[in-house]
């Protein structure tokens, strides 16, 4: 029994297999399968949302274009003229990889530093979020090595082991004070809130929630505004895991689909997702509703919007459970943030296999 193995040092993986021989060397695709070089750019960024002057949302990654791959129980890596070796499918008559992860965020545990008795890079990533959010600071510290090379490392975070990723991501953080932000957030204008919901009771101020996981690629999040005990705005938005990988190229979902980059326009009789969106905080800041009745995930009474909708009501209800955000220092709005992009180039040999 073969085992998911992986090795983060390969900074580059493609999708490889314990050699088995050349099952396919009589497949009539063969010859289609020469070898093939990719190039593509790897960077760090960032993704941040500022609300009442308060960093509440922080979500580190980094681009990696790199194929999944696997390797046998003795960690023995099978190459073909030292090349990585693809595994493919023929699917509707076109030769494609089995799978490609885009960014280290969406390896998880595939990019493999665990199986070389270290925590993942998103697990440490992770921890420096959580400071991030708790002290609303990054601060790194230098040393050297035996080599008197620079050491990185991030100051109250143990767990952030990676040097390079450290200065990264402290870079990365640094520009927050130094960049606008690339949208101030899509508050609602020209709307009478409806009356007093008595089951709101609430101090004025601004309300966030994010999901803990990602829908579609997507993690969705609100900002709702209390005053004189009533909601008078609500923001819905997310932003894809990707970041400048995915069709948004970083921007959230908000921007992206008012620029007519998530497409959704050409299938939906009610208008792009950022229509319906607006359209869905409208409806919740006139009537005051936080708890309708659903038709699965949909609110048939908001007439105005086709699109599911619970998880904005969930989330909702799940800010109003907690304080209003304390204020801070930043500018409001939404982050998207890059390191300088740094071309690599890998080739693969590819390997067809039967589905």
């Amino acid at each position: 029994m073969k085992k998911f193995l992986s090795l983060f040092t390969v900074l580059v993986i493609a999708l490889i297999i314990s050699a088995c021989g050349n099952e396919n060397k009589n497949n009539p695709k063969e010859d289609e399968l020469d070898n093939i070089t990719e190039t593509f750019d790897s960077y760090t960024f960032g993704t941040f949302v500022v609300v009442n002057g308060t960093i509440v949302l922080a979500d580190f990654n980094a681009a990696e274009n790199a194929y999944e791959y696997l390797i046998d129980e003795n960690g023995k890596f099978v190459k073909d003229n030292g090349k990585n070796i693809i595994l493919v499918q023929e699917k509707d008559g076109d030769i494609v990889p089995l799978q490609k992860f885009v960014t280290k965020d969406s390896a998880k545990e595939w990019y493999g530093m665990s199986q070389i008795g270290k925590t993942e890079w998103y697990k440490q990533v992770q921890a420096v979020e959580k400071y991030l959010l708790e002290k609303q600071e990054l601060k790194l510290n230098v040393t050297y090595n035996q080599n008197n090379e620079e050491v990185y490392s991030i100051d109250g975070v143990s767990q952030a082991t990676m040097s390079s990723t450290n200065k990264s991501l402290k870079d990365i953080f640094d520009k927050l004070s130094t960049v606008e932000p690339t949208n101030n957030h899509p508050y609602l204008t020209n709307v009478t809130p409806g009356p007093k919901n008595n089951s709101i009771n609430k101090q004025d101020g601004y309300y966030f929630a994010a999901a803990d996981t990602f829908d579609g690629g997507y993690r969705y999040y609100t900002i709702v505004k209390i005053e004189n005990g009533i909601i008078t705005n609500v923001v819905w938005n997310g932003y894809h895991i990707d970041g400048g990988e995915s069709k948004c190229l970083g921007d959230d979902k908000y921007t992206c689909a008012a620029k007519g980059n998530y497409g959704m326009a050409a299938r939906a009789t009610k208008g792009e997702w950022h229509v319906q969106a607006a359209a869905t905080a409208k409806w919740i800041v006139e009537t005051q509703n936080i708890n309708p009745t659903f038709n699965g995930e949909k609110v048939d009474a908001i007439t105005s919007a086709t699109i599911t909708v619970k998880e904005l009501f969930d989330l909702i209800n799940t800010a109003l459970q907690g304080d209003p955000v304390p204020q801070g220092t930043y500018t409001d709005g939404f982050y998207y943030i890059e390191t300088t992009k740094t071309p690599k180039t890998v080739e693969y040999a590819r390997q067809l296999v039967e589905e």
